[in-house]
């Protein structure tokens, strides 16, 4: 789980609504309402975390306007506190979703989540395995040359630059990430840190899935990735590389993708992802042997 959440505006208004798989990092959108999730308040620029809201009343931004402190250090050391923002975060505006192929992924994963989360001892499905392979594949190893999503608010993510939000002396910028889409950063006068961009990551989540539910994923994955300084990784005499990946998604993942995970892995790097497959597979408590079907949830 992330520590800061996004949340759905409207599901906050009266009487509220807090689902628990708005912590996990693929919570994009509201399926109730069909809207994208949203991770910081446009009104003071403060990245939402929902540990502080117990501190303010409920359903409105937690944050300090412009900082916790105002002005210099006086008698003693001390500082002004500046008040809090307090924008009632129902009334924060969320962007449409219509993109039916990513709502139907989401629906997937939270399908996923409900069936580990009833089970803690069971792995969500072998869908999610899969999914979550291709994702960390797309996201962290490939840059997307081909995005032909039909939601314009994806396609923004896509495009070159997004217009900058300034509020007091803190500015939202954007910048594109390896994957090429554009992800926001928060500039305030002590320094920056990028943001979590729940349409961002709803971009490579679309991604991943249309490459796993294509019915040739190694074509889809060539049609849509630009693999070059990608493929071919964890080799060439780089074997601590692969064995200190231990959230390496690969290896959970179903036979049937295995050529498709060959594209970015060498034949040294594929051997040994075989071998640690196999090995996981004969320990006593796995809950799925290695002839287990991908389940759609």
């Amino acid at each position: 789980m992330r520590e800061t959440a996004a949340f759905c505006p409207h599901c906050l208004k009266d009487p509220a609504r807090w689902p628990l798989a708005w912590y996990e990092w693929w919570a994009v959108l509201c399926p109730v309402h069909a809207c994208y999730l949203v991770s910081y308040c446009p009104h003071c620029l403060g990245r939402f975390d929902p540990s502080e809201s117990r501190s303010n009343a409920a359903g409105l931004c937690p944050k300090f306007a412009g900082g916790r402190y105002e002005g210099e250090p006086g008698p003693g050391g001390r500082r002004k506190k500046r008040g809090r923002c307090n924008q009632p975060l129902w009334e924060v505006p969320a962007e449409p979703v219509t993109d039916p192929q990513l709502r139907d992924i989401h629906g997937k994963l939270l399908a996923a989540h409900a069936r580990g989360a009833n089970d803690g001892r069971r792995r969500p499905s072998q869908w999610f395995d899969d999914f979550m392979a291709v994702y960390q594949l797309v996201s962290e190893y490939s840059t997307v040359r081909v995005f032909d999503s039909p939601d314009p608010v994806l396609q923004s993510r896509f495009g070159d630059k997004l217009s900058s939000t300034v509020v007091d002396d803190d500015t939202i910028s954007w910048s594109k990430d390896r994957t090429g889409f554009l992800r926001p950063m928060r500039l305030t006068t002590l320094g920056g840190y990028g943001l979590d961009d729940p349409v961002s990551t709803a971009a490579r989540i679309r991604t991943a899935g249309q490459i796993l539910h294509s019915e040739n994923p190694v074509a889809t994955a060539g049609d849509l990735l630009d693999l070059r300084g990608y493929s071919g990784l964890f080799g060439g005499g780089r074997p601590n590389d692969w064995e200190a990946s231990v959230e390496l998604k690969p290896l959970a993942a179903s036979p049937h993708l295995d050529d498709l995970l060959q594209l970015w892995l060498d034949k040294e790097a594929f051997a040994r992802l075989r071998e640690r497959r196999a090995g996981a597979h004969q320990q006593p408590d796995s809950p799925q042997g290695p002839s287990s079907p991908p389940a759609a949830s």
